[in-house]
């Protein structure tokens, strides 16, 4: 879906590239409107655009800091940094997973 997507400084063809060519560096990725409804995004899916500013990528471990590099240089986003709400929200058992936020204005 992310490649789908282009706005702004956000590329998506480019950001989907960039994971591809770095799969040792993630583990999961989801992309959207999160702040707000994400039901914006099913709105305008059918007029074929993605409705998003937020991509949340999980980090494999011992390869949190390359996985930020790589965002802060490749992703052109206007914010990059590791979020402990996401990181929280992935339960219990999976909550020492680092969970690095992308936000494109």
């Amino acid at each position: 879906m992310a490649e789908m997507a282009s706005f702004n400084g956000f590329d998506g063809e480019h950001v989907t590239q960039v994971l591809r060519d770095n799969p040792d560096l993630w583990e999961g990725m989801v992309f959207g409107r999160f702040q707000y409804s994400p039901l914006i995004t099913l709105r305008d899916i059918s007029d074929g655009h993605i409705n998003a500013d937020t991509m949340y990528i999980i980090a494999k471990e011992g390869k949190e800091k390359e996985l930020e590099i790589l965002a802060l240089k490749q992703f052109g986003a206007d914010e990059v940094d590791y979020d402990d709400w996401a990181s929280k929200q992935l339960g219990q058992f999976l909550v020492r997973k680092k969970v690095l936020r992308a936000w494109w204005d």
